[in-house]
C-alpha cells in the first residue's frame, strides 16, 4: 500500500499501520502549499503530478491519501479521484491535547468511496418514485 501524505511531517506511521492492518510498502511525501493569489485549479495539478504513478498503478495500486487540513484540498481530491475513477480512503487526524509542539494523532480513516455509494443508497431510499 501506498501512503500519498500531503501536510505536515509523518509522526504516526506505526498508529496507522495498525489501524489499517498493514505496512506502508512506500510513502510519497507531496509538500503542499497553495498560493492564495494564483488560481488553485493549476496547484492542484502541479501537486497530483508530483505523485510518480503511471495511470496503470493510480487505478490499480492501493493506496491511502493524507491530506492536509486546509479546505483547498479537496481539490486535490478530485483531482486524485480524476486519475483512478473512485474516491479514495483518507485519513482524519485530531490535535493531541495539552503537547507542545502540538502533535497530532490519526482519529479515523474516512472510506469516501463506501461513503458515496452509502448516500447515493440513501437518497435513492428517500426519493419518491
Amino acid at each position: 500500500m501506498i501512503l500519498f501524505h500531503f501536510t505536515h511531517p509523518l509522526t504516526h506511521q506505526r498508529q496507522l499501520e495498525q489501524l489499517l492492518g498493514q505496512a506502508f510498502g512506500r510513502i510519497i511525501e507531496v509538500p503542499t502549499h497553495f498560493a492564495p493569489l494564483r488560481s488553485f485549479r493549476p496547484q492542484v495539478q502541479e501537486l497530483s503530478d508530483q505523485v510518480p504513478l503511471t495511470l496503470q498503478q493510480w487505478q490499480t495500486v492501493p493506496w491511502q491519501f493524507n491530506p492536509s487540513s486546509l479546505a483547498a484540498n479537496t481539490a486535490v481530491l478530485a483531482q486524485l479521484h480524476g486519475r483512478c475513477s473512485y474516491f479514495p480512503p483518507v485519513l482524519r487526524m485530531r490535535p493531541v491535547g495539552g503537547k507542545v509542539p502540538p502533535q497530532f494523532q490519526v482519529a479515523e480513516i474516512i472510506d469516501l468511496q463506501v461513503q458515496r455509494e452509502q448516500t447515493r443508497l440513501h437518497c435513492s431510499l428517500q426519493s419518491p418514485d
